[in-house]
């Protein structure tokens, strides 16, 4: 499994469709630390979202509460997240219920962070 790492910041899409080229399949990218400038995150991670599209490149965003408020989504809108396009999630901080994990699969593919696992989840 060959995965790139991709920052709306710093967003470069040939680099994207070069690690296509040579086997990348999956591109994480954060959507909640401190240091990601979201402002004009919706053209950039729509620019994202396509590119990873065209080239067979799986999105991973990792996501945390943060996440919703970045990208104005409110109430912690999972339904709203999945309408930018999102198909997979990595699961940071904040996502801690078994139950709700179950729920997010039929939507997302999931992926789990492991600073989040603990011997009792």
């Amino acid at each position: 499994m060959l995965g790139i790492s991709a920052y709306l910041q710093d967003l470069d899409v040939e680099y994207l469709k070069k690690a296509a080229e040579i086997g990348a399949r999956f591109v994480f990218t954060s959507l909640h630390i401190p240091e990601e400038n979201l402002e004009d995150s919706e053209e950039k991670l729509d620019l994202l979202l396509k590119t990873c599209q065209e080239n067979d490149l799986l999105l991973v965003p990792d996501i945390s509460p943060v996440t919703f408020e970045k990208l104005g989504i409110k109430n912690r809108d999972m339904t709203g997240l999945k309408k930018t396009g999102i198909n997979a999630l990595r699961l940071d901080f904040g996502f801690d219920d078994y139950h709700e994990l179950v729920t997010l699969q039929k939507d997302f593919q999931l992926f789990l962070n492991a600073s989040i696992v603990d011997e009792t989840f």
